[in-house]
């Protein structure tokens, strides 16, 4: 939760090949720029089980445009 209220870690609904598209081509996903207050919320229900398993990530928020690929926007925290 520390991540997320320093706006350094945000929810993503993004599945496994639609963040692997946004890695390679270094773009920014859908939910990055989402408010703190959004993030911690849905970072909630994830941790309550209001979502399925591989629905929903934490992901850090490190750099999209890292030359490194593992670099750009890991997961740090998933459904199991």
């Amino acid at each position: 939760m520390r991540l997320i209220k320093k706006g350094l870690a945000y929810v993503c609904f993004q599945n496994k090949e639609d963040m692997s598209h946004f890695r390679e081509n270094k773009l920014n996903p859908p939910t990055r720029d989402n408010s703190v207050e959004w993030n911690l919320k849905e970072f909630e229900k994830m941790r309550t089980g209001l979502y399925e398993e591989g629905k929903a990530t934490l992901r850090c928020k490190i750099d999209m445009q890292h030359d490194n690929p593992n670099m750009r926007d890991f997961v740090a925290y998933r459904i199991k």
